[in-house]
């Protein structure tokens, strides 16, 4: 998913969402004050949905695997599935199991490094408000061949504002919607995609694995 990041990123890959309905662009030589104003009111979504309650379902392709994740948020309580496990939060407690073969969970204490967090971190919205900034401050540095530009998409149901860079032959895409949940995040190697979302979360969705044996470290 390092592959997302902008700076590395090469030629744009098109969702399948529904099409752009708006669009803004800007070059190195102007527009910042349509950037500012556009990345201000994503980054407000985002900080706004951190407290939100919802579910979310991606679909992810790239680096030579594909498959759903699930993102679900009951503040506290927090839950990041894939198909080989779980990060479960919780609230007090947090669990890293592995839901191939016979379950298994690791209980963890605070400040214990997470192993899922690369990949955690790739569907965190402040990584794509950071990756947008960056981008805005190469185009106020007047980078040749710098260009972005703004569009509203509809995914998994959700109206997502959404920011393309591009900078030579290098393109990246983010989506954020208006709760504050990424809704798609691409190049032309990797992407995911927001497919399904509700903000009908279930407790018993943060229950540990059934039959799970639990280890606790340290």
């Amino acid at each position: 998913m390092a592959a997302l990041a902008l700076a590395g990123c090469s030629s744009g890959k098109k969702s399948s969402s529904s099409a752009t309905t708006t669009s803004t662009t800007a070059g190195a030589s102007g527009g910042g004050g349509i950037q500012s104003g556009q990345l201000s009111t994503i980054a407000s979504s985002v900080e706004a949905g951190k407290q939100a309650t919802y579910k979310a379902v991606y679909t992810y392709s790239g680096a030579g695997s594909n498959g759903p994740i699930t993102i679900e948020q009951k503040p506290p309580k927090t839950l990041f599935k894939t198909s080989a496990g779980d990060l479960i939060d919780t609230g007090t407690t947090t669990y890293y199991c592995a839901t191939t073969g016979t379950p298994t969970c690791l209980s963890v204490g605070t400040g214990t490094a997470n192993p899922l967090a690369g990949l955690s971190d790739a569907f965190n919205p402040d990584t794509a408000v950071a990756a947008i900034q960056a981008a805005e401050a190469e185009g106020a540095a007047h980078v040749s061949g710098y260009n972005v530009s703004f569009s509203t998409q509809s995914f998994g149901g959700a109206s997502a504002d959404c920011v393309t860079v591009s900078s030579g032959s290098q393109t990246g895409k983010y989506c954020v919607t208006k709760a504050g949940v990424l809704a798609y995040e691409g190049t032309a190697t990797a992407s995911f995609q927001l497919t399904s979302y509700s903000t009908n979360v279930a407790d018993s969705d943060f229950s540990l694995p059934a039959g799970a044996t639990i280890t606790t470290y340290p």
